[in-house]
């Protein structure tokens, strides 16, 4: 027999962009993710954490996160959605209802407390046992009692690395003694592999500067391992037959300008549930209803642009525009949204930029700092502490920083 499973992650409902909401694109998703759910008969939805883009989301986004999960309720193939938290979710928002989710067959781990038992999420379909999920949610270091102050690198490296590789394990032994031969799944919202610049938000290895896990913290007993967190989707790995497939699925729409390049899917997974534990995974690309443009160059080559702009999709686009120039440009912004508007819909200016450069400069050069919509606070802290001190930030107090920052969050 085969478990058919959809792995989705990284929604970031409520998400803007500099204040434009991206409700539209989100409706669209979950219209064309219960579509896929219900035409591909599928038995599992998982979902690998920021449900969310805030810990205190707006009542559209909760609004729409309920109403997707009463919709859901009613796919006959479904025997369950498992919801795990991300960075970006509050753990007791998620969790609080609880009590009503799981009468709909929803099973929602928003943080980890400890509670090895209630991340153990079995899966029966029509009655019978088919599968046992280890519903792991985004975990701080902290949680499994690493501290970072005063130790090494690779000493935090070797310790985070085997905090993590100890829960899956303790997870898959306890899967194991409950539900003896029964495939396991795995879930988690972390970052693992291979990454690169802009694949997530947030740092979420706060303590020192290991980067990233490796997908050796897995349990080779778990069939396949749906991970959250980074907004690209990608395969991280699958070593040997014998150790699991681990995947992101990425976010299912771009939600920042870095993202236009990505491709939007979710992940379909069929696991054999015979001995072989033979696991294919197939992209299910998300439509694009919007696109989010970049116009750069010189004033008049923006604004050319802007008036030759059209599209195709559903929404009309979101645009940022870079207007390199020497000197400031009043009513630039007002300008360029004049000449986007259309009839009917028009595209919106969410982001203008005055690029100052100087006129024996490179064009690509400018001295304008960047946005705080766009630097992260770890950058605004190396930042001052340059100016302030005339030299680069310290690893301790760095590590410092980011252990703070990652409870706060």
């Amino acid at each position: 027999m085969t478990l058919r499973v959809i792995h989705t992650s990284d929604w970031h409902l409520g998400a803007t962009l500099f204040n434009h909401t991206r409700e539209a694109e989100h409706a669209h998703f979950l219209d064309f993710l219960l579509d896929e759910v219900e035409s591909k008969r599928c038995d599992v939805l998982l979902i690998s954490g920021d449900v969310f883009h805030q810990s205190t989301p707006p009542a559209a986004a909760l609004n729409m996160w309920y109403g997707f999960l009463a919709r859901a309720s009613r796919i006959s193939s479904l025997a369950a959605v498992i919801v795990v938290g991300g960075n970006h979710d509050s753990a007791a928002r998620l969790d609080a209802p609880q009590a009503i989710l799981s009468a709909l067959r929803v099973h929602v781990i928003g943080g980890y407390d400890g509670d090895l038992d209630k991340m153990v999420v079995p899966v029966s379909v029509d009655g019978e046992l088919r599968a046992v999920v280890l519903a792991v949610p985004f975990v701080h270091e902290y949680r499994l009692g690493i501290h970072g102050a005063g130790v090494a690198s690779g000493e935090l490296a070797a310790a985070i690395e085997g905090a993590f590789g100890a829960l899956y394990n303790a997870l898959a032994d306890r899967a194991e003694a409950l539900h003896p031969g029964v495939p396991i799944l795995a879930t988690g919202h972390l970052t693992c592999g291979e990454w690169k610049p802009g694949d997530f938000e947030t740092e979420l290895h706060q303590i020192g500067t290991i980067g990233a896990v490796t997908d050796r913290v897995f349990d080779s007993r778990s069939r396949y391992v749906a991970l959250g967190h980074i907004h690209r989707s990608y395969r991280v790995a699958r070593r040997s037959p014998t150790t699991p497939e681990v995947w992101y699925s990425g976010s299912p729409i771009a939600l920042r300008l870095s993202e236009v390049s990505h491709r939007k899917s979710v992940l379909l997974v069929d696991v054999d549930e015979g001995d072989d534990g033979s696991v294919a995974v197939e992209r299910l690309p998300v439509p694009p209803h919007r696109r989010l443009v970049h116009l750069d160059g010189d004033r008049a080559t923006v604004v050319a642009d802007a008036k030759a702009l059209t599209w195709d999709e559903d929404l009309p686009p979101y645009v940022f525009a870079d207007v390199h120039t020497t000197e400031p440009l009043p009513g630039l912004h007002e300008e360029v949204s004049a000449v986007l508007e259309r009839e009917g819909e028009s595209a919106r200016l969410v982001q203008l930029r005055q690029l100052r450069v100087q006129a024996d400069r490179a064009e690509g050069d400018n001295d304008a700092p960047p946005s705080l919509h766009v630097i992260t606070p770890e950058k605004v802290l190396q930042r001052r502490y340059n100016e302030e001190y005339d030299g680069p930030l310290p690893n301790d107090v760095l590590a410092a920083f980011r252990q703070v920052l990652g409870r706060v969050r």
